[in-house]
């Protein structure tokens, strides 16, 4: 037990307190918007076949989601964020939630790990999930940043698609450690 003032504000204050202290990890590395796609497809680029953009015609979390509409005859699409810093030798884990408009799809999370530059390390993918039309499928991946690694970049990808079909994501994030629960930022 703590006597009476034991723990005075000079203690506390101004950065006193800090996550290693505590032994927390921060939180989602992505930004707001690119952790929910409340505001705008910002921070997002379409990969593949696809074009990519904001859609409230379903959402996990908040009013919106990213819709993928697929371009092209078959393949692999879905959308890549700005990349985060990492460290290499830690841990890190990255979740997406994934549903289809109208096409069930198999679907799942990606880490590519690159160096300062931007040059592919190397990449780990998440557990494949089965989209359907009327729920969320959640894929994640939890991997250690290669040596060389020093961006992470986290792609939530849709397989085998055909053209003009409409895919969601929703939920994104990119955290250090492992294990955990998808938040927003902060």
């Amino acid at each position: 037990a703590l006597a009476d003032n034991a723990v005075d504000t000079a203690a506390i204050q101004d950065g006193a307190v800090t996550a290693a202290k505590l032994a927390r990890q921060p939180g989602n590395l992505l930004t707001e918007n690119q952790a929910s796609v409340e505001t705008d497809a910002s921070g997002w680029v379409a990969y593949g076949n696809a074009t990519i953009a904001r859609s409230t015609a379903q959402a996990l979390h908040g009013s919106a989601s990213l819709a993928a509409t697929v371009t092209g005859a078959g393949g692999t699409v879905g959308a890549e964020a700005a990349y985060v810093t990492v460290e290499p030798g830690q841990t890190y884990t990255a979740v997406a939630s994934f549903r289809s408009a109208a096409t069930p799809r198999t679907a799942a999370v990606q880490i590519v790990w690159q160096t300062s530059g931007g040059a592919f390390v190397s990449y780990v993918v998440g557990n494949v999930v089965t989209t359907t039309t009327s729920g969320w499928a959640e894929s994640r991946v939890t991997a250690v940043a290669p040596a060389t690694a020093v961006r992470a970049v986290l792609i939530p990808i849709f397989y085998s698609t055909v053209a003009a079909e409409v895919h969601y994501v929703d939920a994104l994030g990119l955290w250090k450690g492992t294990g955990g629960q998808w938040a927003l930022p902060g």
